[in-house]
């Protein structure tokens, strides 16, 4: 299974009113997989319901920040399971959220239980501070390929900040109160390191943006991360309806055979409907972002690497952050290699193999003269007569996309030459007439036929 499971269509999640306190949510019915490590969500208040502060923390946790949300807008978070299918969620006033599941997150992650609140201290506001990810169970930072980070807004102002792998040039973003809850996967470097920036004033005890390291993402994973993210720009303004957006031709293309994608919204001039989704997918309600306050979006991408968008102006502005690739499947041999070869006949073997393709193929053991095709699997090789009754080593190794491999070991023995048969028939016409002995083979009328047949054995 892939590290990251976007649902096709997102699946709304019912929810109390909101008391200010933090309850207990039960995702169990609504999962696709109840073995999910974690979920992401999309959150919007309930119409009439002023901004009341929505939020989310999982079942462990002990710190949650809740952010206000207006009008239609919505903001997006990822929130550990904890092993389990329950989280907490605040939502203040007398007022309900809309909650949707939008995905789940699987395999070749390490997920917190807990998620890891990243200090900032007011010496290093506006400044890049050097994080690592913390390994857990028998995972080493070794293995680590990128970090899942949430990100809240605090509400005291606007706010500056990025999260970027050590080595970026990425900006930091700025973001409105509004709408304040983030979450994105960012790349760490060989030493494994990835950095936050965020401001504040003095005086203030917290930075304006709040991080919690939820988990990281493994080397053994498909997923891909953009060190420099790059402005893209939808085609034109579509709003309400619904249109293929092309992420092969973006500025930052996403791989063929990618199976998800996740993107940032942020258009300072705009608060306005923008929106991805599966191709095909059902439509949504609730979707605007607000002007100056960037949005993470996940959605499946099809076999044409596209996804459907809806803006209601042609300038708004995404960025992709990150995309999965297809799960490799490693490869395995699958025919058994005949092990006897007559002397002065190409052997020709085909060797198969299942798993994600392209497949590369080596022989790092045969007898002298013996070659295999690299895509092909096909082995060339005549045995010499003055080798009969030898025994030859063979080794090959198939390598698949994922540097997975499979190897198999066998011996072939040189027999006797084959015996070949050439059967020549030597026609003898005796044409004959009993009136006219003149006569061409042409108008004979009872040919009689004889043949001489030789048999030559080499």
């Amino acid at each position: 299974m892939s590290t990251f499971v976007p649902y096709f269509n997102e699946v709304l999640v019912p929810t109390p009113v909101g008391t200010g306190e933090w309850v207990t949510l039960d995702l169990a019915p609504f999962l696709a997989d109840p073995t999910a490590k974690a979920v992401v969500l999309r959150v919007a208040r309930s119409s009439g319901a002023g901004a009341p502060l929505i939020g989310f923390r999982g079942i462990n946790e002990i710190i949650g920040y809740s952010v206000p949300h207006a009008g239609a807008r919505y903001s997006t978070t990822i929130v550990s399971l904890a092993g389990g299918t329950t989280i907490e969620m605040q939502v203040t006033e007398t007022a309900f959220a809309f909650v949707w599941i939008t995905g789940e997150v699987h395999e070749h992650v390490g997920i917190h239980d807990q998620a890891i609140r990243l200090v900032t201290q007011s010496a290093e506001f506006s400044t890049y501070v050097d994080r690592q990810p913390t390994p857990q169970g028998g995972d080493a930072l070794g293995d680590i390929a990128a970090v899942i980070v949430r990100a809240i807004v605090n509400g005291e102002a606007f706010s500056n900040f990025i999260i970027r792998e050590r080595g970026s040039s990425q900006l930091p973003t700025e973001a409105k109160l509004q709408n304040g809850s983030f979450w994105y996967v960012v790349g760490v470097n060989e030493n494994g390191y990835y950095q936050t920036n965020t401001d504040g004033k003095t005086g203030f005890e917290l930075p304006f943006t709040q991080f919690f390291e939820v988990g990281y993402i493994l080397k053994s994973s498909q997923v891909v991360t953009v060190l420099d993210t790059q402005e893209e720009q939808v085609p034109a303004a579509n709003s309400p309806n619904w249109d293929p957006l092309d992420l092969s031709l973006t500025n930052q293309p996403i791989d063929e055979g990618a199976i998800v994608v996740g993107i940032e919204w942020w258009d300072t001039t705009r608060s306005w409907p923008k929106f991805i989704k599966a191709v095909g997918s059902d439509d949504v309600t609730k979707r605007w972002v607000e002007g100056s306050s960037p949005q993470t979006q996940i959605a499946q991408v099809n076999d044409l690497r596209q996804v459907e968008y809806s803006a209601r102006d042609a300038g708004a502005r995404f960025w992709i952050w990150w995309w999965e690739n297809a799960a490799v499947s490693a490869p395995t041999i699958t025919n058994t290699p005949a092990a006897a070869a007559p002397a002065g006949v190409d052997y020709a073997e085909q060797m198969t193999a299942t798993g994600t393709t392209p497949l590369t193929w080596e022989l790092t053991e045969a007898p002298p003269g013996a070659t295999i095709g690299s895509s092909t699997g096909l082995i060339a090789w005549v045995p010499l007569a003055a080798k009969v009754g030898t025994v030859y080593d063979f080794t090959a190794v198939v390598t698949g996309p994922g540097d997975d491999t499979d190897t198999l070991s066998w011996q072939v023995t040189v027999g006797e030459p084959q015996l070949t048969a050439r059967i020549e028939v030597v026609p003898n016409l005796d044409a004959r007439t009993e009136t006219d002995p003149t006569q061409t083979l042409a108008s004979v009328i009872e040919p009689a036929l004889g043949a001489d047949t030789k048999v030559e054995i080499s």
